[in-house]
């Protein structure tokens, strides 16, 4: 046998194996084909639910958005009222020595919190007995005692911002 006669055995063979190879390849391809719509449907199931999930998980997560969005609002609040009262508390930390050191040299500081004193014991007293209708006793002596003790100063002052 030839190198010709050789080559033309394996061409002819060739030529018979190789239509019936390229329908396998073909059945494959469509079976290929085939599973990989059925991966892409289930595919677009799986984000069809997931979908609906995240859009079940929106609400919540605008709302603790929204709670933070507070608690961040109110530790701003905080803040600028914590330095506005240190600034009040600086500003009129003299005017409370002055005014404390006043009532010490006067003594009313201890004749205000005896009288005091006094006026619990008596409301006590009054508690205790039950004389006549506790509740007008009450606020008339609470009353009288606002309008007696109304010795501290109110310090009310804007600041410019």
């Amino acid at each position: 046998m030839s190198m010709n006669e050789f080559l033309s055995a394996v061409a002819q063979f060739f030529g018979y194996i190789l239509p019936v190879v390229g329908v396998i390849a073909l059945v494959y391809l469509a079976l290929l084909f085939k599973k990989l719509i059925e991966t892409l449907k289930a595919v677009d199931k799986t984000l069809t639910i997931v979908d609906s999930q995240v859009q079940k998980l929106d609400q919540p997560l605008e709302t603790v958005a929204n709670v933070s969005k507070t608690v961040d609002d109110a530790n701003t609040k905080v803040r600028e009222m914590a330095v506005s009262t240190s600034k009040s508390i600086v500003n009129n930390s003299e005017k409370l020595k002055s005014w404390v050191s006043e009532k010490k040299e006067n003594g009313k500081v201890k004749e205000s919190t005896e009288s005091m004193k006094e006026w619990l014991n008596d409301t006590k007293n009054l508690i205790k007995d039950g004389v006549g209708t506790l509740g007008d006793t009450l606020s008339d002596t609470i009353q009288s005692k606002k309008d007696s003790i109304r010795e501290y100063p109110v310090i009310h002052e804007q600041e410019d911002k």
